[in-house]
């Protein structure tokens, strides 16, 4: 996954890219609620999964904006691996977000 990528990224450019899935998700999130295929009990079950990690995604951001302690990377994305393989469509969402936020940081630095 792309957060073995992440954690070589320096404080700044980490920081961005957690902000930047952050949006992501909530752009994912929408399409989880509007997903035809789903009925409501499984939309509300990768609402709940998405909100679990959007709960990780954004303690990443506040954690490296106070830079008070480290944060590992690499348990993040595995947490993140938890989540997605419980739910086929949250992984397709969520891999989205993930994958569009490190295109999306990584066309800023070039």
């Amino acid at each position: 996954m792309i957060f073995d990528k992440i954690k070589d990224l320096n404080l700044v450019d980490r920081k961005t890219f957690y902000q930047i899935l952050s949006h992501n998700i909530t752009i994912s999130i929408r399409g989880i609620w509007s997903d035809k295929e789903k009925n409501d009990d499984e939309k509300v079950e990768s609402l709940v999964l998405a909100n679990e990690i959007m709960h990780r995604v954004t303690k990443a951001v506040l954690v490296l904006e106070r830079n008070e302690r480290e944060w590992d990377d690499d348990l993040c994305g595995r947490m993140i691996e938890d989540y997605i393989e419980k739910d086929v469509g949250l992984r397709q969402e969520i891999a989205w977000s993930i994958e569009s936020s490190y295109k999306n940081l990584t066309s800023r630095s070039t």
